[in-house]
């Protein structure tokens, strides 16, 4: 964008009112490489500074990691460390933001984490974790506390120097309170359901929320039930910016209040949809 000779005049164009409206021509970058230069430089520096306040801490630093997984399917993990500097202030900062391949397994996450600590040479100052309440997290505290013994630092028993994350036991709750117990099982049973009657029976025993889901996962299994319901949506709600509705999912918290507030907005619109497709397999039409 920068090299173009439109863009820049476009620049020149804007700040023409400056007195030395000419300068943007000197200010912009001339490549996208030099851009790229800039943001890496930038970058470094930025890890510099917070590697130095790092080392301001007369106590031990705290680290929190997740997952998570963007709409392309690529996998990716941060890493976050929590301290205190020696005038009692506390900080937090995000030391890495790894593209996560391989398996999603303990020891894959602390192969991932223990370059970061090594990187920005914490490692005698490594103290609790606070990850979700998932068994790889585990095995990934026990590889980190092997890397720390092979490295000759003071290591750790991965039991005590991990916190339980409150928000994640808490997000558990209401998914079970709000699914039951089995929670991937009925997707699973619904998928495989042959018979109508068994579907019908799936339905009647899950409550108004997992008709929703039912509802939405239905909807969104193909382009010509997305392209149908928009079409059902655009009439109904003229001013509505979002015309289609999203599936809530196991890992991303709020999400069921989310698919809620949302089939709220839509519910005149799917409301309509239901009835119109049980219209048509009543008289016996096909998609």
């Amino acid at each position: 964008m920068c090299e173009l000779s439109t863009f820049r005049t476009l620049c020149a164009y804007l700040t023409a009112c400056q007195p030395d409206y000419s300068g943007i021509y000197r200010a912009l970058p001339k490549s996208g490489y030099a851009i790229k230069h800039f943001l890496l430089t930038w970058y470094e520096e930025m890890r510099q500074e917070v590697k130095a306040k790092l080392h301001t801490t007369l106590v031990k630093i705290h680290f929190s990691f997740d997952m998570w997984s963007r709409p392309n399917s690529h996998a990716y993990q941060a890493v976050v460390a929590h301290w205190m500097d020696r005038d009692g202030y506390l900080h937090a900062a995000l030391l890495s933001l790894y593209h996560f391949q391989g398996a999603h397994n303990g020891f894959n996450q602390a192969e991932h984490i223990w370059p970061t600590i090594e990187d920005y040479e914490i490692a005698p100052f490594v103290g609790m974790f606070n990850v979700d309440n998932t068994t790889n997290n585990d095995t990934a505290l026990t590889e980190i506390a092997s890397h720390l013994r092979i490295a000759g630092h003071e290591s750790f028993n991965p039991i005590e120097v991990r916190l339980r994350c409150f928000g994640h036991v808490l997000n558990l709750a209401v998914k079970a309170i709000l699914w039951g117990k089995e929670i991937e099982t009925f997707d699973l049973n619904y998928g495989e359901a042959q018979r109508e009657l068994g579907v019908l029976r799936e339905w009647q025993w899950k409550g108004p929320l997992k008709k929703l889901h039912n509802v939405v996962t239905y909807i969104l299994k193909t382009p010509q039930r997305r392209d149908a319901f928009e079409s059902v949506v655009q009439p109904v709600y003229p001013e509505e910016t979002v015309h289609t509705v999203f599936v809530g999912n196991i890992t991303r918290w709020s999400s069921d209040y989310e698919i809620i507030l949302h089939g709220f907005r839509l519910r005149d619109a799917i409301e309509e949809y239901v009835r119109i497709v049980i219209g048509q397999n009543s008289n016996g039409e096909r998609e």
